[in-house]
Parts: structure tokens; C-alpha cells; sequence
């Protein structure tokens, strides 16, 4: 009886339906719980940006003049060249 009891135990715990693969898919589902919970924050963040872009000009102009470097009419851009330490 015992013999039998340890086998269906062991059956339980290591088939591919048993209680070792019910904790990886535990922990895979975990995983990719969090990795919804992340894009759905970039998708958030995203939304907001593309509103701004859509309606606050002023936002607008910020992101041409820091990531595409554009000047007003008649702004001049000054670059200085760092020195690095010298040790």
C-alpha cells in the first residue's frame, strides 16, 4: 500500500499534468503578467505622448528643437567643446 502510495505520488509530482509543471507554468505565468503590467505603461506613456504631439504646440517645439537640433528665425546655436580633466 505504501509502495503504491509513493509511485502515484511520485507520478503526481513529475508527470507532464503534475505539480512540477504546474509551479513553471506558475512562474511563467508570472512573468508574463509583468510584462503586460510594463507595455501596458508604455503604451500609457505613449498615448500621452502622441496627445501632446497632436495638441500643445509648445510640446511641439520642444521635442523639434531637442531631438532634431532646430533653431527659431534668426536664433544662432552656440556649441563649446569640453575639456577633458587632465589626470
Amino acid at each position: 500500500m505504501i509502495l503504491i502510495i509513493i509511485i502515484t505520488g511520485v507520478w503526481l509530482g513529475l508527470n507532464d499534468n503534475g505539480f512540477l509543471s504546474l509551479y513553471r507554468e506558475r512562474n511563467e505565468r508570472e512573468l508574463y503578467l509583468e510584462k503586460i503590467s510594463t507595455l501596458e505603461k508604455e503604451n500609457r506613456a505613449l498615448i500621452s505622448e502622441i496627445k501632446l504631439l497632436r495638441d500643445d504646440l509648445q510640446y511641439v517645439e520642444s521635442v523639434a528643437r531637442r531631438e532634431l537640433n532646430m533653431l527659431k528665425q534668426n536664433e544662432v546655436l552656440f556649441k563649446f567643446a569640453r575639456k577633458e580633466a587632465s589626470n
